[in-house]
């Protein structure tokens, strides 16, 4: 009896492995269908820079200080010098186990980084922690300013007058931590924390948000709040205006703002989508369809690809996409403008 049991086990369990591996080829299958040319792509940096694009890993985050962009990926923190656009290793992630897994093999990217009076913040959702970097030496600061007692699967930070707010997905709310006082602040009440909830909506695994004053915005799937940290007054964003964004709350990721417009993806439209802040109207910034179609030029009529991490720094939008087999190259979208040209 008991072998038959262990015999329908062993049958149940290869069932699901085999489902599992089915899953991830499928996945695979569609993520292909959604990569960018990178020949023609690196023919166009040739013709414009002289220079074939920059290459990276995939990448998982990414931000700007100065005039640096700080990349992420699962072996090393790049730092690219934005004027003569050339990279080079700035943090090595390989020998680092903070950011693998406990069998040692699997590796896991820093999921957000930002940088705050010469300190690099990384968001470390494997062990439930910050990292500080300083940006002049490239040591660690602290392992830790925040650990697993505190944070669990933190994802998005950002810093706004010295207080960097976690993306604290596990524990469903967003918080913030003093950079001056080293002491841990909450933009909402403890009462909402404690019940999951803010002002009754129920919070999921926070990822995206982004924060200016005292309005935070936050991409809650399948939910997109407007909340108002003063009364705390919630609105949910929705799109009256324009018919092709109805099912918005399953399809969007990422979020990031400049001083009149948020702006993030479409996933299955390959599109970059902008908010009016004011006007609460929605655009299109960039990506045109789905199949091959000019890299390069006016944002309407671009294919940007699969996008991996974003952020806007002096006026850019900065987008990594998918370029091949564990491979991705960075997008520039200048949001005047709107012309979309490689790194």
């Amino acid at each position: 009896m008991l072998l038959v049991y262990n015999n329908r086990t062993l049958i149940v369990l290869i069932r699901w492995i085999i489902a599992l591996l089915s899953l991830s080829i499928l996945e695979s299958c569609a993520d292909h269908s959604r990569l960018i040319n990178p020949k023609e792509l690196q023919q166009d940096c040739i013709a414009h820079h002289n220079r074939p694009c920059l290459k990276f890993n995939l990448i998982s985050s990414l931000t700007g200080h100065d005039n640096y962009l700080f990349v992420a990926d699962k072996k090393e923190i790049s730092r690219i010098d934005l004027k003569a656009e050339t990279k080079e290793t700035f943090f090595d992630l390989k020998d680092r186990k903070t950011f693998r897994n406990l069998f040692g093999f699997l590796d896991h990217s820093p999921q957000s980084m930002v940088v705050s009076e010469g300190v690099l913040f990384v968001s470390d959702t494997l062990k439930d922690s910050i990292l500080r970097i300083d940006t002049k030496s490239s040591k660690i600061e602290a392992d830790t300013i925040l650990d697993e007692n505190i944070l669990l699967k933190p994802k998005k930070i950002i810093v706004e007058n010295n207080i960097l707010y976690i993306a604290d997905s596990g524990n469903h709310r967003i918080i913030g931590y003093d950079l001056h006082t080293q002491k841990v602040t909450e933009p909402f009440s403890v009462e909402n924390f404690n019940s999951k909830s803010i002002n009754g909506i129920m919070l999921n695994e926070v990822e995206y948000f982004i924060k200016n004053n005292n309005i935070l915005w936050f991409l809650d799937t399948p939910n997109f709040y407007k909340i108002d940290l003063t009364d705390k007054s919630i609105r949910r964003i929705n799109t009256p205006l324009n018919p092709r964004y109805s099912d918005l709350r399953r399809k969007i990721r990422y979020l990031e703002q400049n001083e009149n417009n948020i702006f993030f993806e479409i996933v299955f439209d390959q599109k970059i989508v902008g908010y009016s802040k004011e006007e609460n109207t929605f655009f299109d910034l960039a990506g045109c369809c789905r199949s091959y179609n000019l890299s390069n030029g006016i944002g309407s009529e671009v294919k940007l690809g699969s996008v991996l991490a974003m952020t806007i720094h002096d006026g850019i939008m900065y987008i990594a996409v998918h370029s091949g087999k564990n491979e991705s190259l960075i997008r520039k979208i200048d949001l005047k403008t709107r012309i979309v040209t490689t790194l």
